[in-house]
This record gives structure tokens, sequence and C-alpha cells, in this order.
């Protein structure tokens, strides 16, 4: 830990680094953040589900709640725990009171962060801030006005502090709500690709295909750090001086992978399984004078919640970490376990993501050397014939491949012979002009760009343009949510405070509607 901030991100200049406000949809105790905001009323009652978020130790009421209604929690918690008074005097609050006093606290908890300077965590670009929807009092779906009050004011407040905040919904039905909110009363601007991506999501014609870039913001190496990752494990310095020459740098990836594989023989499994696992350990620990090599298990990145919350059906990935499965898993409360082909059967009608390369659970059926590659049509023909099927049948957005993988070359170019056209869009780290030439036919390939006050730091390159991802995928999650899906759910359309603010024609239109009718008889 520093006492300065690094200079890419104190730049004065700081238009293009401007926070963005996310929507996402899981459990507040899932993601990983650097803050997290706890809505409590004036008396400091903090209800007990939020120690699942903060750990078990009773909460201390902060040292000028009665004065500012907001601050951080007197005692130690793993992440930075704020709390905010979201009442008038324990009495339901105005939104433009609560508005104000989540603005006063993020710009404290932005203070926090840069005196002394914490890095963002996991590497990411900007510091994160997380808070569930604040006043539905006690649970249910946010009035519009205090959804367009809260994100009006959180909107402005990170333009200017270049920090990030997450809203947090754990039920389907009040995320639905309040991207359906969002869209239409926000006025939002959207890029045309991302409203037209999510508008596919919304009628089942998007699939996924999931590369290393989506997990570049949880912390998690690319395929070159994994291999220097592996070797660094190595019990023999003879192997860690070796990944250090030039002599293995000039080798190709996959020949680099092929050598540390038979070096370390059936220890490269294991070591490739911790890279994906565990959470990037510091240079130090506690006491500055060690590795801090305590175990914290990876959490999905926001990504990983955007593109759960997509719903598509068919995903396919590169990656050997579980990290979309944990999202789905975290949008579910536990209920929903998205079947991973080919270790699970999957029932009519369920999602799946098909593991390419393997995956954590199955670490000897990892690809990654050379000879894996060569030996993969026909050891793995069926999952590669799965894969074209998605590109024949789908729109299939690309997130975070870098179209470098042998396997997913040729398997994509087969299926160009036979199917004409745009298979899908390519949301890529890099804004690689070539590359965009080469599949221009193919693949609509969108680069992500990196803020011009940004210095070119390998690193800060690679977490602003994972942090673009995010922000593009915020967007197609935005059209994913159907009007339909939020006009006819029952429980949104019975609460008596009319949280959507339809008029009474709207209101009347839409109950006696035939699909109205249709939606009840079915639920009933």
């Amino acid at each position: 830990m520093t006492t300065t901030a690094p200079h890419h991100l104190v730049n004065d200049d700081h238009s293009q680094t401007a926070g963005h406000v996310f929507v996402i949809h899981g459990s507040l105790e899932d993601v990983t953040c650097d803050a997290v905001v706890i809505p409590t009323d004036t008396s400091f009652g903090v209800r007990r589900h939020w120690s699942d978020v903060t750990g078990p130790a009773a909460p201390v009421k902060p040292a000028r709640w009665a004065e500012d209604h907001f601050g951080r929690a007197a005692q130690e918690t793993t992440t930075a725990a704020w709390y905010i008074d979201v009442t008038d005097r324990d009495h339901a609050a105005p939104p433009e009171l609560i508005a104000g006093r989540v603005r006063a606290a993020v710009e404290a908890i932005s203070r926090s962060f840069r005196t002394p300077w914490l890095s963002p965590v996991r590497g990411r670009a900007q510091h994160l801030v997380a808070l569930p929807l604040l006043g539905t009092g006690g649970g249910g779906v946010a009035s519009t006005d205090m959804v367009v009050a809260l994100l009006s004011a959180l909107g402005e407040v990170v333009r200017d502090l270049r920090i990030d905040v997450a809203i947090v919904v754990p039920k389907r039905s009040h995320f639905n709500a309040l991207q359906w909110q969002r869209r239409r009363y926000l006025g939002a601007s959207v890029d045309d690709t991302m409203r037209r991506l999510g508008e596919m999501a919304r009628r089942g014609e998007l699939a996924l295909m999931l590369g290393a870039g989506v997990s570049a913001g949880a912390g998690l190496p690319n395929w070159a750090g994994l291999i220097k990752h592996v070797a660094a494990r190595a019990d023999r310095q003879d192997i860690r001086d070796l990944v250090n020459t030039d002599a293995f740098d000039n080798l190709p990836m996959l020949d680099q992978a092929e050598l540390i594989a038979r070096l370390l023989g059936d220890r490269a499994p294991a070591a490739i399984v911790d890279a994906v696992t565990v959470a990037p350990r510091t240079d130090s620990g506690s006491d500055g004078e060690g590795p801090d090599y305590t175990a914290k298990p990876v959490k999905p990145a926001l990504s990983h919640f955007l593109l759960a919350g997509l719903r598509c059906r068919e995903v396919a990935t590169t990656n050997y970490d579980l990290l979309y499965e944990r999202a789905v898993k975290s949008q579910t409360d536990g209920s929903l376990k998205v079947a991973a082909l080919p270790y699970d059967v999957v029932a009519p009608n369920a999602s799946w993501i098909l593991k390419l390369h393997g995956d954590a659970e199955h670490p000897k059926d990892i690809v990654l050397s050379r000879s894996a590659f060569v030996d993969y049509d026909g050891s793995r023909q069926a999952l590669g014939a799965l894969f074209q099927a998605m590109l024949m049948t789908r729109h299939v957005l690309f997130v975070g491949v870098s179209f470098t993988d042998d396997n997913v070359l040729r398997l994509t170019h087969h299926v160009t012979k036979s199917r004409k056209g745009i298979l899908g869009t390519a949301l890529a780290l890099e804004t690689d002009i070539a590359r965009k030439r080469l599949w221009e036919d193919t693949v609509t390939w969108i680069g992500m760009e990196v803020p011009e006050d940004i210095e070119a730091d390998k690193e800060a390159r690679t977490a602003w343009q994972a942090r673009s991802i995010e922000v593009s995928l915020d967007q197609v999650a935005m059209w994913a949510v159907s009007e339909s899906e939020v006009l006819l759910d029952k429980e949104i359309l019975d609460d008596s405070a009319n949280p959507l603010g339809l008029d009474d024609e709207q209101l009347t239109a839409t109950k006696a509607g035939r699909h109205w009718t249709s939606y009840i008889s079915s639920t009933e």
C-alpha cells in the first residue's frame, strides 16, 4: 500500500474516466468491492441479515451518526462497511432526502480511498462501491420517484469522483422493474449496438462465448499470466529462472505451455487450478516483510453478474474458472445450477455452459499445452460440434475473447464455410484494427478504448479495458429486460403503492390485456 495514488489515476484531465452506475442482479455478499453501503434507520437498528455482508460482529454506530446520518463502521470488516440512515427520524424518508445522504456518503467513501491511497480491489481500474436498492421500505420495488432520485444523484457524483457504484438487486422481479424504470424515466444514452444485443437476449436469440477478458475484472490472469503463475509455483529454481529469459518469451504461447507442462508433469494441473480459484495474493504480508499466501476464494467480477443476468440459455467458454456459474447461483439464491458440459446432464429447457477447455473442478481435462490442442479433435469432437451449433443457430456475443485460440479459430472458420454473414459480435479488450479487418465479414468487432489520460502501462490498460467491457454489458443488460416481464408481474402490479408510476389508464389496459389474463392463469 502506498500513500499516493498511481499517476495514471490522478491526472487532472479525467473527462474520459468518469465513474459509472451499474445495476446487477445478485446477492450483495457475493460482490467483490472496495466498500459496501448498508441501509439502516435513525436509531441505527441494523437488520441481522446484513451480517452475511459485513461479518458476524455486531455493528458499532459511527461516531458522527447523529449529525451526518451516515458513516463507516467502527469495527474492522473484510470490506469497508458504511451505514446510511434511509429514514426520517425512523419514519419513511422522501426520495430527495435519501438521495442527498447517498451523495454525501459516496463522496466521503471516495475520500477514504485516497487519503491514504488504497488500490482498487482485484486490480480494477476504479474503486467500486456496492449498495442495495435504497428506499424500498424494507423490501419491494422502489417507487419511480425514488429510482430517479437515487440514480440521478449517483450519476452526478460518480462523474466527478471517478468512482464506480453498483446497485445490487437480489430479486429478479425487482431487478426487472429497476431496469425498466431506469431506461424509461432517465432517458440514458445507449450505444445502438448494445441496445440491439440486449433486444436479442430478450428474444432468446443471443448466445455467449466467454474468454479470459471476462475474468480479468476478477483479477485472474490472462493466458500469458497463467503460464507465468504456473511456473512460479514450481519447486525448482531452474524452472522459475527459465520463464524470465528472452528464450522463453520468444516461444509461441502454446509451446511455452507445452514446456512448462512437461517440466512440471502431474503438478501442472494443480497449479492452474490455484491460479483461477484463489484470489491474487499481495506482494507482502500484513507485516510488510513477507508474501501473503492467505488463500481467499475468487468472487465473480461485475461482468460475470451482468452476463448471467442476460439469462442466455447457451454459453461456451475457454476459461477454467467457475465464476459465471457462481454468478448464476448468486442470482437464484443457490436454487439454480447452470449445467456444465460435458460433466452435467442438462434438464429440459435448462441453461448450460460448455467448458471447451475443461475447468477447475476437472483439472485432468484442462487444455493448455500444444499437445492438448493437437489432440483436441480426437478427444473432444462433440464439444467442438456443440460450439459450432451455437454459431450456426444463434448470434454469439464473444466477450473478452482474443481470437488467438487455435481451437476457437478453427471451429469458427469451419462454420463460415456453411453459414454466410455475421455470426456474432465481439467485445474485445483490444482495439485491434488488423483483427477487425480480418473478421469484418464474420464478426462485428468492438474493441475497448483506453482513456487518453491513462498511461500506456500494460496492467493499467487491461484494467481499463475490462472495465469498459463491464460498462458495455451494463447497457446490454438494461435492454435485455422486456416491458412484459415487468408489466405482467403480479407482485409488482398488485402493489397498492404503484411503484412503477403507471397512470390509471396504463394500469387498466395492462390488467385487461389477454397476456395478463393468461399470465395470471398460469401462476395460480
